[in-house]
């Protein structure tokens, strides 16, 4: 079994554990159930599948704080070394039901039915496969990529302050996100920018690499000088002072979130950090693009997203690049063009109100016509 190096070390006391388990014999895991929705995770129920010794999984929901000192989620895996026909995909909502011996939702699925491949975390709800209709997958519509990773952000992301006190030229200094916290609305704009640079909030990030003044040269020098070339990205890159070479998304999704994704449209040429994915589009048409936003809004796009998204504990959720190129999305060539108007119209409006509930809600009921059978 070959086990990819981001595997979690449970795996493998699990799986010694299974080779040593005697005929009959019983053996109880409490995890993290992380290796459920993972791709190291897929050679893992690969080999539970084949092995057949999983009669049943208890998941936690992961708003429950089971371990005070760890952000973790937690499930337990009941193994038995004899051949089983179905796996059980148990919940528990809350702890109450832990002394009642009660679960939230039961699923019982043959052996048969289950695919490594898949994400097992929608084999707990007795509803996890829903029909829907006019869905492609996510990587052939736009792609998903991570933002920029600088390596040591406390030297490379700058503010408009610090930029004139350092002298540096225009050339070096690159517009760039740094926190998502610093985007309040939806649509981000050229305004919204000049807001936070008046602020003096870090929104430019440094590329050595078009250094060519004496004061550009001189703070790369600097950064030497106090070690900013000595963190593991910087160490292996050449030279160290050279920022990714990414282009400006016309979407960020956040990388975290809590009840919902957060998806900005950004109208700047603002690049990102890894705080927020950029989402690109084949075409760069425009109203494509403010389409493809208006139904990432909405709670239809976000129910279907969430079946591929990875549970960190404490209600904390994570979506990796691969995780939404990998998810469905609505074919956008099936939309009339009468409710294409009535998408751009709504797109509008978000942008310049501060509450766009009602505008989302209308976006959700047309999307979901489109969806819904």
């Amino acid at each position: 079994i070959h086990l990819s190096g981001y595997s979690n070390l449970c795996v493998y006391f699990m799986i010694k554990s299974l080779n040593e388990l005697k005929e009959n014999g019983k053996c109880v895991y409490i995890t993290p159930y992380e290796f459920l929705n993972t791709g190291y995770g897929v050679v893992v129920k690969e080999y539970l599948l084949k092995k057949r010794m999983l009669k049943s999984i208890i998941k936690f929901d992961n708003s429950l704080s089971l371990f005070s000192d760890a952000i973790t989620t937690s499930c337990i895996l009941v193994f038995e070394n004899k051949r089983h026909d179905y796996i059980e995909f148990n919940t528990i909502d809350s702890l109450e039901q832990i002394s009642g011996h009660v679960y939230g939702a039961s699923v019982k699925l043959r052996y048969e039915e289950i695919k490594a491949e898949e994400k097992w975390n929608t084999y707990f709800r007795d509803d996890s496969i829903h029909e829907y209709k006019n869905l492609v997958e996510f990587c052939t519509v736009a792609k998903v990529k991570r933002g920029i990773a600088t390596g040591n952000n406390s030297y490379f992301t700058l503010s408009r302050p610090r930029i004139e006190e350092l002298g540096l030229s225009s050339q070096v200094c690159v517009k760039c996100i740094t926190k998502s916290p610093d985007v309040k609305k939806m649509v981000f704009t050229d305004d919204a920018f000049d807001e936070l640079e008046n602020q003096g909030k870090r929104v430019y990030i440094f590329d050595g690499e078009k250094a060519d003044t004496q004061n550009d040269l001189d703070y790369i020098k600097w950064g030497e000088e106090n070690g900013a070339d000595q963190s593991y990205l910087n160490r292996h890159r050449t030279p160290w002072y050279q920022v990714e070479n990414k282009q400006t998304a016309p979407i960020w999704i956040s990388v975290f979130c809590r009840d919902r994704l957060k998806v900005i449209r950004n109208e700047t040429e603002a690049k990102n950090l890894t705080t927020f994915h950029g989402l690109f589009t084949d075409s760069d048409d425009k109203a494509f693009q403010d389409i493809l936003f208006c139904y990432l809004l909405t709670p239809i796009c976000q129910e279907i997203l969430f079946e591929n998204k990875r549970e960190y504990g404490d209600g904390l959720q994570k979506f990796e690049p691969g995780d939404l190129n990998r998810s469905r999305i609505i074919d956008i060539s099936v939309i009339a063009e009468e409710d294409r108007r009535k998408i751009l119209n709504l797109y509008q409006k978000i942008k310049l109100e501060e509450d766009a509930s009602k505008w989302i809600e209308q976006l959700n009921d047309i999307f979901t016509r489109y969806i819904i059978p």
